[in-house]
């Protein structure tokens, strides 16, 4: 594989790098760039999924930052808390959002809780 970098000038520096780990990320594998919807109707395709499991507690997983204005709109459709880490809490306030009702991750009561999503 290497030896593609020999001959391909847009590579040539990366010939002689030692690459010890590649990370591959495979969620639009397989689709075109039509075939996505939008992030406001991403949202609604969520929020609907969501409606369908109204007796299930859901847990979801996230990274330390972003989906914010998902996790506001899915607390205000749902209109219940969501429970969420303390660090989440800070970077909604220092978004400003004010939206939906979040607490704290030892509120057990809450149906609708998020987690760290880990890297593997």
């Amino acid at each position: 594989m290497l030896s593609r970098f020999d001959t391909d000038p847009a590579f040539k520096k990366l010939a002689d790098t030692y690459i010890s780990k590649v990370y591959l990320d495979n969620t639009y594998l397989g689709h075109s760039e039509a075939s996505f919807p939008d992030r406001e109707e991403a949202t609604k395709m969520f929020l609907k999924e969501v409606e369908n499991y109204q007796e299930y507690s859901i847990l979801i997983p996230v990274f330390k930052l972003g989906r914010e204005e998902v996790l506001e709109e899915l607390s205000k459709n749902c209109g219940e808390v969501i429970s969420t880490s303390d660090h989440r809490l800070r970077i909604r306030k220092a978004c400003g959002l004010k939206g939906g009702e979040f607490s704290e991750h030892s509120d057990k009561t809450a149906r609708i809780r998020t987690c760290l999503r880990q890297l593997k």
